[in-house]
């Protein structure tokens, strides 16, 4: 049972009049500001620990199972993740390959026109020097003709 505001005022009044204002008041400050039924007990703190240490307990466990399940989701789409990009780089290794020898034949055929150019530019200097040595015999004749008959 609890008392009202105007309850408690007319009880205060009373104490003072009868034990005095200093008595009065130390007694009202130790009566709770609420009535006794709405005071916790050593019982109802016990009792209020054991529910939230369940609470606290069951709160842990789900945790823990959803954590346990999120680490599984994870790691099955890390290894996904993992396989598709091993598939990509097999693909991108493959086609490395492909060019690198691509590239080859192709430095090859390069290397094949490089070495007949080579034979053509010693081809036409042996018959640069040929006609060379023709033309200065013949400009030397030609001096000796005109020389002598002069």
């Amino acid at each position: 049972m609890s008392i009202t505001e105007a309850e408690r005022f007319t009880m205060h009044a009373g104490l003072q009049e009868n034990l005095g204002e200093e008595v009065a008041n130390i007694l009202m400050e130790h009566l709770p500001p609420v009535g006794w039924a709405d005071v916790a007990t050593k019982h109802d703190l016990i009792a209020f620990e054991t529910r939230t240490d369940m609470r606290f307990v069951s709160l842990e466990e789900r945790m823990s199972l959803r954590i346990e399940n999120l680490e599984e989701r994870m790691n099955l789409r890390i290894e996904n993740l993992e396989e598709r990009m091993n598939l990509r780089f097999e693909k991108i290794d493959l086609r490395i390959s492909e060019l690198d020898k691509r590239m080859t034949l192709q430095f090859m055929n390069v290397d094949q026109s490089l070495g007949k150019i080579d034979e053509s530019i010693t081809l036409l200097t042996r018959t640069m020097w040929a006609l060379t040595g023709l033309m200065t015999s013949a400009v030397g004749a030609l001096f000796y003709v005109v020389i002598t008959k002069l």
